[in-house]
């Protein structure tokens, strides 16, 4: 849960975004008046492009829910796309692992039409559940023809350059923007046929992986905000966990751009998870709202791990998440509360998500089991190895942690992996997604 959706596919190349704004120089003179500014929304095309600038200055994953069927056109028209794929987090996530062998897979698909059900891989293992409550493989439990959402996908490399006016940029890695259409979602609706099903069968599945609240916004026409959208969502988990008490949850918090959205999730959901999954932006993103500039100027600044690691431990005491796990480029760490899980086994689910996310940006596709090798062939970085020296220098015994990745910080078990880059990536997107689902599922 949630969301599965159409992925527009779009590799930006140059001169792309620039032939653009030189047929439009209404779009072009707004952005440049609001330059270095980053919507929470997109509403206008200016709102596209400087959400995408932002992205690309930094190197930074993004993604912005666009609210207005007239930029839907927009972009549609401006842009296009590469080609249609399957996408969303929570399809991501299926399709990852159950292409490493995980028996089955239940994935939320709302609402499921034939365009969406034809783009998930054929795999005995998947299963979803249909409008009428029927559970089923997608394709034989989807109804209609509509195609509801579109999530853009624009990917970029790093050295890429970008010019806009008197200001041009270069991507310092490859990443990617994304702008998303989702209005039958917008306010995550449970589909009542899945909460039916789910609710009878939640005891028979493992791990229960959530997200989508990024597609929320803060406040709708109708005068309600977020936190009337999260209520039903938390009461809804609150029973599943009643009648699966061995249910483990985790929450990936993903790009949430609205204030509201992130307070209700943190009010809300998070007191139902065991773990939570984010990247280094989000990180930044929570930590100012729990009002830690302080940490967040750190990352920003110099991207240091240890900054990193204290603002995993504020978010830990802030939330009280027995499981946090940062995935950041080169390396990933968790800090979990001690007795919840075994470290070597939380530091075999890390490496399991590093060999995972390098096949999947090799190759563009969710990765087999047999690929999941030491990937020798693919180099550590020295920023790899110089995070984890950092990090090292935290410990008592820092020749120990260098040698297992394992130690202690803030009251916390502290785990922490080195991981190999792939430098120009296939795909970017679903990177995060890969991570965190197969790292959780490999603890065991």
């Amino acid at each position: 849960m949630f969301h599965s959706v159409l992925d527009g596919r779009l590799a930006i190349r140059p001169g792309m975004v620039e032939r653009i704004l030189a047929a439009e120089p209404e779009v072009l003179a707004d952005v440049l008046a609001r330059w270095g500014s980053v919507p929470d929304e997109i509403t206008v095309p200016g709102d596209v492009v400087l959400a995408f600038v932002a992205s690309f200055r930094d190197g930074r994953a993004m993604q912005r829910m666009i609210r207005s069927e007239t930029v839907f056109r927009w972009v549609l028209d401006r842009f296009g796309y590469d080609e249609l794929a399957l996408g969303g987090t929570s399809a991501n996530m299926a399709a990852a692992i159950a292409a490493l062998g995980v028996p089955r897979v239940l994935v939320y698909a709302n609402p499921l039409t034939g365009p969406l059900a034809a783009a998930f891989p054929v795999d005995r293992a998947i299963e979803t559940i249909g409008p009428d409550g029927a559970l089923g493989a997608p394709r034989d439990v989807a109804r209609g023809d509509e195609v509801f959402a579109i999530h853009w996908i624009f990917e970029y490399q790093a050295g890429d350059t970008l010019t806009i006016g008197p200001h041009t940029l270069t991507a310092p890695r490859a990443n990617r923007f994304i702008p998303s259409w989702n209005p039958a979602n917008n306010q995550i609706r449970l589909s009542p046929g899945f909460t039916g099903t789910f609710r009878r069968i939640a005891p028979e599945f493992s791990h229960l992986l959530v997200s989508g609240f990024h597609i929320l916004s803060d406040r709708y026409p109708d005068g309600t905000t977020a936190i009337e959208c999260i209520r039903p969502v938390a009461e809804y988990l609150a029973t599943v966990r009643s009648v699966a008490p061995a249910l483990r949850l985790h929450c990936e918090l993903a790009c949430i751009a609205g204030g509201i959205v992130r307070r209700g999730v943190r009010q809300h959901i998070l007191p139902h998870m065991h773990s939570l999954g984010l990247n280094e932006a989000e990180l930044m993103t929570w930590l100012e709202d729990l009002g830690r500039d302080d940490l967040a100027r750190r990352i920003r600044a110099d991207d240091s791990p240890l900054a990193a690691l204290d603002g995993a431990a504020a978010l830990a005491a802030a939330t009280g998440v027995p499981r946090i796990h940062l995935h950041h480029l080169g390396y990933y760490l968790a800090l979990v509360e001690a007795g919840t899980v075994a470290p070597e086994a939380v530091r075999q689910g890390l490496l399991t998500g590093a060999s995972a996310a390098a096949v999947r940006a090799r190759t563009g596709r969710p990765p087999r089991g047999d690929e999941l090798a030491a990937l020798s062939d693919v180099p550590l970085r020295p920023e790899s190895c110089a995070a984890m020296a950092a990090l090292a220098a935290t410990q008592p015994d820092a020749e120990r942690f260098l040698a297992t990745g394992i130690g202690r910080y803030a009251g916390r078990d502290l785990i922490a992996v080195p991981t190999r880059v792939v430098d120009r990536p296939v795909r970017t997107v679903g990177l995060g997604d890969t991570i965190s689902a197969t790292a959780w599922l490999a603890e065991g």
